[in-house]
C-alpha cells in the first residue's frame, strides 16, 4: 500500500492582503487571488501580475502583531463548499480563506490530514504538517447567513456545520524543509496515509 493518497488538484490559490475580522465584520476584499504562492518558513508570499505580496500571516507583515510558526497557511477543498452550498445556498469559492483551495469531492476530516499533507510542485515535494480546524469564527458565519448583527442562538447550529474541518485546516510546512518552493494550480495534493 502507498504511503500517499491523492486528494486531488489545487484549483485556487490566494493570500490574505491584511487582517480580514476586524471591528466584527468579514472583510472579503482583503482576500487576493495569486497565480502562485512561495511558502517559506516565515510565512507565505503570493505572486501575481510579476509582484510579490506578503500574506497577512507572514512573519514580515507590516499589520501582523504576533507570528504563529503553527498558522502559515489554510487549505480546504471542493467538496466543503458543497456541504456550504447546502446549507448556505451561493458561497464563491476561496470565501472561507484559504490559502490553498484543493478540487476533491465529498468532505476532508481532521483525521484523514493529521498525519500530513503533500504538494508535488514543479520542482520538489513540499510537506505540511499540525493540521488543525479551522474554527468558524462568528463573522464568517454571520457573512454566509448574509446578516451583519446575526441572532446568536441562531449561530450555533450553523457554526456546528462550520466546524470540523468544514472551513478548511491551518497547517504548517514541515520544519526540515528546504523553503521557497512554489505552489501553482494544477499542482497534486496528497495526504499522508499512516503517520
Amino acid at each position: 500500500m502507498s504511503e500517499w493518497q491523492l486528494l486531488g488538484s489545487v484549483v485556487r490559490l490566494q493570500i490574505h492582503r491584511t487582517q480580514i475580522v476586524y471591528g466584527g465584520e468579514y472583510h472579503v476584499e482583503h482576500l487576493a487571488r495569486v497565480e502562485s504562492l512561495w511558502l517559506t518558513q516565515s510565512g507565505v508570499v503570493g505572486l501575481a501580475d510579476g509582484g510579490a505580496m506578503l500574506d497577512y500571516h507572514h512573519r514580515d507583515h507590516p499589520d501582523l502583531t504576533k507570528f504563529k510558526p503553527q498558522r502559515q497557511l489554510s487549505i480546504g477543498f471542493t467538496g466543503h463548499y458543497d456541504v456550504m452550498r447546502s446549507h448556505f445556498g451561493e458561497v464563491p469559492l476561496g470565501i472561507a480563506a484559504e490559502s490553498i483551495v484543493v478540487e476533491h469531492d465529498g468532505q476532508v476530516t481532521e483525521s484523514e490530514v493529521s498525519a500530513g499533507l503533500r504538494i508535488q510542485t514543479k520542482t520538489g515535494p513540499i510537506e505540511l504538517t499540525g493540521a488543525s480546524v479551522a474554527k468558524p469564527c462568528l463573522p464568517f458565519t454571520g457573512f454566509l447567513l448574509g446578516q451583519s448583527e446575526p441572532d446568536q442562538a441562531e449561530l450555533v447550529a450553523h457554526r456546528m456545520l462550520l466546524d470540523g474541518g468544514v472551513r478548511g485546516f491551518v497547517m504548517s510546512l514541515v520544519d526540515s524543509q528546504t523553503p521557497g518552493l512554489m505552489v501553482n494550480e494544477g499542482d497534486p495534493v496528497f495526504r499522508r496515509m499512516s503517520a
